[in-house]
């Protein structure tokens, strides 16, 4: 055996001088069976449960996609035009705008469709304080909550740790988050700033801060339009997602994000929930253009809507 190294430089802070006997491995086989959890999606093959960061530069439409996004979930139903979500709860930490401004874009968003589990929430405490103590005990009283969205992620964003460099601190801090994502089984959300220096050609790579945070998060989506220009992509990637983007059009007049070429649709009545959670089935719909999530050309009878059966078995 190789003796070139020094175990006890690197694990100063244990007691190595007795192994634990506690160390075991799984063979490949044993992890194979083992049974897997479903996800649960707040938007089906886009948004999975877990730390999910929206970035993008000031003032794009960041802050409409997800109030749009929480409309969705809360009541409205309609999503991107193309997608119709099943109804949850959503919160939405709107800790840069005041109320006044929430009104007047909810009531152009949404118009006088209910919204009964759509909660706002215009101030919050930093990351660690009891506020998120709090919330996460709402969460788990309100088990019917898909998305919790923090517009900004600046405003709650803790002083990093004098002992850790701004990588280590910045992963330490998404990793609490994904913590907290995973344990109330919710998407969080957080609305985040590209880089002003950074011009990466690659987005996850783009984002403000250091790539520590970006890495811990399950989901990245990055939203990219031409100043005084409609036409916007949304570019998705992350662990529960496969890599793509999504050509999307803003509509002034409400301020809604849509899929080029959808419209917006009337809001449907909550069904009985089949299929994948999160979306609405849409019984006898027959499907025959290309899936959106992986490209699929879809020519058969499914519930499924806007995703095929390669993405979602029956």
């Amino acid at each position: 055996m190789n003796k070139d190294y020094n175990i006890q430089e690197w694990g100063s802070d244990y007691d190595i001088s007795t192994p634990t006997g506690e160390f075991s491995l799984q063979t490949a086989e044993e992890v194979r069976s083992a049974p897997v959890p479903k996800i649960r999606w707040a938007v089906p093959d886009i948004l999975p449960e877990g730390l999910a960061i929206l970035g993008g530069d000031p003032k794009i439409g960041k802050s409409f996609m997800a109030l749009q996004l929480c409309g969705a979930i809360g009541g409205f139903g309609d999503f991107f035009g193309t997608l119709n979500l099943t109804y949850g709860k959503s919160v939405y930490l709107a800790l840069e705008d005041p109320q006044w401004r929430l009104t007047t874009r909810i009531k152009g968003m949404f118009g006088d469709e209910p919204l009964p589990g759509f909660y706002i929430r215009t101030s919050m405490g930093p990351w660690g304080s009891p506020d998120w103590l709090d919330l996460g005990n709402w969460v788990e009283n309100n088990p019917e909550c898909r998305v919790v969205v923090v517009d900004t992620f600046v405003r709650i964003r803790p002083p990093d740790h004098r002992s850790l460099d701004a990588y280590q601190a910045s992963n330490a801090l998404g990793k609490e988050m994904l913590t907290w994502a995973h344990t109330h089984h919710v998407a969080l959300l957080l609305v985040h700033h590209k880089s002003k220096t950074n011009e990466s050609n690659d987005p996850v790579k783009s984002l403000s801060g250091s790539i520590g945070f970006a890495g811990s998060a399950d989901t990245i989506m990055l939203l990219s339009r031409a100043r005084t220009e409609r036409e916007a992509t949304l570019f998705v990637t992350g662990r529960d997602v496969g890599e793509r983007e999504i050509q999307l059009v803003h509509e002034p007049d409400t301020g809604r994000w849509l899929m080029q070429g959808a419209t917006t649709k009337h809001r449907h009545e909550e069904p009985e929930p089949s299929g994948p959670i999160g979306i609405v089935p849409a019984e006898g719909q027959f499907i025959s253009e290309t899936c959106f999530s992986c490209g699929n050309p879809v020519k058969e009878k499914t519930a499924f809507g806007a995703v095929c059966r390669r993405c979602h078995p029956a």
